[in-house]
């Protein structure tokens, strides 16, 4: 908009310039005015280049007045190539430096790139390491689960040792006390053996004390006569000896006991010929334990009828007879470890009948008539066959 309004006032005071100048050279030619001398028509003509001087002039002032550009333009340009000059060094500078710093920048980003690949290793060796690091505290753990059983299992190997230990122990006292019942047996005659039963019976429990007392001498002068009698003694003295504590014992389980008492006299020892028969007392409820004609157990059995795997097979049956009855409350011989027998002509008939069956046939023990804790074990057989 400025330039417009200078361009504006240069037109209008060059045509007015312009006018006054034509105007002056036309009134100096009509007049025929001269300056210095000259002829009008030199006059006029250089009223002219006067006239366009000042319009020169006066464009330039005015131009120079309102725009600083041209001042500069007119009076500073050779302060502006000098500083063109030094721009240009300083943008060549500048450039070679920017080169520089590019080139420092790639290296930069290089080293970043490499930066980065070591960090990517790096993260990946910190993966592995942690999983590794995993790795050995899973192993740590199951060691240590290993380590707390095998001190779990040495803690029980130590229990068996002293236990081991202990039975040693036990065994070596056993063994020591076998050489001397071995001693006793070589110097004198053992008439009965450790836990031989040397008299037995029933008292009835829950009497008065003094009941209970007479019945107990009674019972052990019953057992003293029994030793003496075989031991071949005719002549009446004491050979059976019993604890007071023992005897203590006993009456105290016959007052607070109830029913019938199936008490027996064991020796406590290797008895010799020559020595008192010390011995312990037993002593259990007398229940009943089968009633007449009651199943013990019974069998299958199936073997060669021509061969001694009848004999063999009822003699297991037997030996399973014996086990029902023990589990089922009967009192063992403690020397045996039996509760009955069978005689061999019955043995005989079983077995005649079992081969008859041809070898295939089921065995039933029955019992004959009512046994008691104290026993024995009477029993009937049967056999017959199945399918």
């Amino acid at each position: 908009m400025f330039g417009t309004k200078l361009i504006l006032v240069l037109v209008i005071m060059g045509g007015a310039i312009a006018f006054l100048g034509d105007k002056l050279g036309s009134k100096i030619g009509k007049k025929r005015l001269t300056i210095f001398g000259l002829r009008p028509h030199y006059t006029s003509i250089l009223m002219t280049i006067i006239t366009g001087i000042m319009v020169a002039a006066v464009t330039m002032g005015l131009l120079m007045v309102s725009s600083s550009n041209v001042r500069t333009a007119l009076f500073g340009m050779e302060k502006i190539r000098a500083e063109i000059v030094t721009l240009n060094q300083d943008k060549d500078n500048i450039a070679q430096e920017l080169t520089v710093q590019k080139t420092k920048v790639k290296e930069l980003d290089n080293k970043i790139k490499q930066s980065s690949v070591d960090l990517a290793k790096a993260n990946t060796q910190r993966s592995e390491a942690q999983a590794q690091v995993v790795e050995l505290e899973n192993r740590y753990q199951a060691a240590q689960e290993k380590l707390s059983e095998a001190e779990k299992q040495v803690a029980t190997i130590q229990s068996a040792r002293d236990k081991l230990q202990a039975e040693v122990s036990s065994l070596e006292t056993a063994t020591k006390k076998l050489r001397e019942g071995l001693t006793a047996i070589r110097e004198g005659n053992v008439v009965f053996r450790s836990g031989e039963i040397l008299y037995a019976g029933v008292l009835k429990a829950g009497l008065p004390p003094a009941e209970n007392q007479k019945q107990m001498d009674s019972f052990l002068a019953l057992a003293n006569e029994q030793i003496l009698g075989r031991l071949g003694i005719k002549e009446d003295k004491q050979v059976l000896w019993v604890s007071k504590a023992v005897v203590k014992d006993a009456l105290k389980a016959l007052a607070t006991g109830k029913g019938k008492i199936y008490v027996r006299v064991c020796a406590a020892g290797n008895i010799l010929s020559d020595e008192l028969a010390v011995s312990r007392l037993e002593m259990v409820a007398n229940n009943r334990i089968y009633t007449d004609n009651e199943e013990i157990i019974r069998q299958k059995i199936n073997v060669k009828a021509n061969s001694q795997e009848v004999e063999l097979a009822l003699l297991a049956f037997l030996k399973d007879v014996n086990k029902a009855a023990v589990a089922k409350g009967i009192v063992p011989d403690p020397l045996t470890g039996k509760v009955g027998a069978i005689d061999a002509k019955e043995m005989e008939a079983v077995s005649e009948a079992i081969r008859k069956l041809g070898g295939k046939a089921e065995i039933i023990a029955k019992a004959k008539g009512d046994i008691d804790v104290s026993g024995p074990v009477l029993l009937q057989v049967m056999v017959k066959s199945y399918d």
